[in-house]
């Protein structure tokens, strides 16, 4: 003889049967419930308005809260189902709604929070929004897109798609100026410095004789000065991604191979590894022969370590490529 029991009734033991007898029981019609109940939890967890704004902080880098319902109120006042359109948390501060991208190296390929310059005000499309004539995210990328579920893997770049990246940058900036641009070439015919090739990068033109990383003022984030132009992705070189912080042993062995040779081998201002780290961005005579950080400017690739780079930083037999 069994009994009959449901989950909103409490179990009966049969006659003679005790608590410990029950228990087995019990477990199973709550396993069943759960069993039940369990698809509708994970839509509970992820619905809409669960996490306040100051979660954006809360959350761990490398998180992607594109595309996904569950993440809008982190920087929307209402979720998709609520007024559109949703206004944003952070106003303008796109530091703060942003922050993976400007934390991040190598994720932020333009500057924010600039001036417009005159010739671009009468050239930048009108649905390209900034505020206070000042370039921010929402200026080139369409928050609609990053926000939509079925946009997953499309471009968020205003008006998409295009041929290539540069065909977006001319939507702005005048295509005429950049034809045949190369800024790592920065003297002229006589071997004097073009100061123009250097506010490329630099604020202002650094004394070459005295000037040190430390000293010198740029436009913007190393890794968005390189990449902007270097389409080159976050697994360079060999397949691994080197845009980290190295560790004891390598800054050990980074500062030996500095004495050895002469050299510079600069971390970027948060102790990253950067892209001027193995390559010199200067020409050769830019900087005076007799001072560090000219080494490497003449060579292929500008590769600052004058052997073989890879197997220099990681000290282990490597087969040596021609060069």
């Amino acid at each position: 003889m069994h009994s009959t029991t449901f989950p909103n009734q409490k179990a009966q033991p049969l006659p003679g049967e005790t608590a410990r007898e029950l228990a087995p029981r019990a477990w199973g019609w709550l396993g069943a419930c759960l069993l039940i109940l369990w698809p509708l939890i994970p839509a509970a967890a992820e619905s809409v308005g669960t996490a306040p704004a100051a979660g954006l902080r809360e959350l761990p880098n490398g998180t992607d809260i594109h595309h996904q319902q569950r993440y809008c109120q982190l920087c929307h006042e209402t979720g998709p189902e609520g007024p559109l359109p949703a206004k944003i948390r952070f106003g303008t501060n796109f530091q703060a709604g942003c922050r993976c991208h400007y934390e991040n190296p190598g994720d932020l390929r333009h500057p924010t929070d600039v001036a417009l310059p005159e010739e671009m005000r009468a050239k930048i499309p009108a649905t390209f929004p900034h505020a206070g004539d000042k370039i921010n995210c929402l200026t080139c990328h369409s928050f609609a897109t990053l926000c939509a579920p079925e946009k997953t893997g499309v471009s968020s770049l205003r008006e998409a798609p295009y041929a290539n990246r540069t065909v977006f940058c001319f939507r702005c900036h005048e295509g005429r100026q950049y034809e045949r641009l190369n800024p790592h070439n920065q003297l002229d015919a006589s071997g004097r410095i073009v100061t123009e090739k250097c506010l490329y990068c630099h604020l202002q033109k650094p004394d070459e004789r005295s000037a040190s990383f430390t000293s010198i003022k740029l436009i913007g984030s190393l890794e968005m000065l390189c990449l902007g132009c270097h389409n080159i992705g976050p697994r360079h070189p060999a397949g691994k991604p080197h845009l980290v912080k190295p560790g004891e042993q390598y800054l050990l062995r980074m500062r030996a191979l500095e004495k050895e040779y002469g050299i510079v081998l600069p971390l970027n201002e948060n102790g990253l590894i950067t892209c001027i780290t193995c390559h010199n961005p200067h020409e050769a005579g830019v900087i005076p022969g007799t001072r560090a950080g000219s080494k490497g400017a003449g060579e292929k690739l500008r590769h600052r370590l004058p052997k073989v780079l890879c197997a220099e930083c990681h000290w282990h037999s490597l087969p040596a490529p021609s060069r």
